[in-house]
């Protein structure tokens, strides 16, 4: 994958692993999520976005990039590999740890829940497709772009993109929340078009295996 250069300066982070093969790696001191499955944060940068005419900072975006380590019994499942499992585990993580949101989402069919499956589409690939989510990280937000990725039996990816609107007193921005909100969306797909994940003749067995 391609990550942004981020320019160095005080508003900025520009945080990348330096951890490269993960073949065999041990997960017992990694971080964990709140459903206690072992994970670490690939890359978090932050910049903001400049109007070229009023030189005004006029967005700030955030990406992040993690992976999540699944149990050893879905390993063993090879629960990743199979689209329809795949998906369920996604959504069966999400609904835990979104569950205080539910009800007010369920009220708004526009907002994300389990209800409309967190407006889940897929990406289509080659051997097993990606999963695209929509998710409101903290309540009154809007929902963002967020692409989980079954890695190997072990491993699933989840790359997220977040763009919020920037004003200064007295002026205002010309770029509306809509506007702003296309763009990431837009920024979001190109971002992770240029992901290049090439699975080993085994893998592609499995995959093959369990399709049938």
């Amino acid at each position: 994958l391609r990550l942004p250069i981020v320019p160095n300066n005080r508003h900025n982070e520009d945080s990348v692993l330096r951890i490269k093969d993960f073949r065999g790696i041990d997960t017992r001191d990694w971080d964990t999520d709140d459903q206690e499955h072992p994970c670490i944060q690939l890359a978090t940068q932050r910049w903001s976005f400049e109007d070229a005419n009023s030189l005004d900072d006029i967005a700030q975006c955030e990406l992040l990039l993690s992976i999540i380590e699944v149990t050893q019994l879905q390993r063993e499942k090879n629960i990743l590999f199979c689209a329809e499992s795949f998906e369920e585990i996604i959504l069966t993580w999400l609904s835990y740890s979104f569950a205080n949101h539910e009800e007010k989402y369920r009220e708004d069919p526009t907002l994300p829940s389990l209800a409309n499956r967190y407006h889940a589409k897929l990406i289509k690939k080659e051997h097993i497709d990606w999963l695209m989510v929509q998710l409101c990280f903290f309540e009154g937000t809007m929902p963002r772009p967020v692409a989980m990725i079954p890695i190997n039996s072990r491993f699933v990816l989840m790359a997220c993109i977040e763009i919020d609107s920037l004003h200064y007193a007295g002026r205002q921005n010309p770029y509306s929340k809509k506007l702003l909100r296309e763009f990431e969306f837009q920024l979001f797909d190109e971002f992770i078009s240029h992901f290049g994940l090439r699975y080993t003749a085994e893998t592609i067995a499995i995959i093959q295996s369990l399709k049938s």
